[in-house]
């Protein structure tokens, strides 16, 4: 278990350096951390549980707040203007807010 939160604040630390959405999906990726298990989405936190947030590490490093539906489900968009949306640790690239928000 301690391995996993290591990866947990590995992961957290290196979103602070996330300039794109590619740059997120690339430190929350599937492959990178091997104790996820590959679900639908593009990548995942597996830190979903804890007190640190990607939502905080990714406000640090200069992303905005596109569309919120609650701390567990919202859209941020990268200083390039590319977006992922997060659901309850779950990753995806781009804006997949439910259609009734846009």
């Amino acid at each position: 278990m301690a391995e996993s939160w290591d990866t947990v604040r590995e992961q957290l630390r290196d979103l602070l350096y996330a300039a794109t959405a590619d740059d997120v999906i690339e430190v929350l990726s599937w492959e990178r951390h091997p104790f996820n298990v590959a679900g639908q989405a593009d990548a995942n936190f597996a830190g979903a549980e804890g007190s640190a947030t990607v939502w905080d590490a990714l406000r640090k490093a200069g992303w905005r707040t596109a569309w919120s539906g609650g701390e567990n489900h919202y859209v941020m968009r990268a200083p390039d203007t590319t977006c992922i949306t997060y659901i309850e640790g779950d990753v995806y690239h781009g804006d997949r807010r439910p259609e009734e928000n846009r």
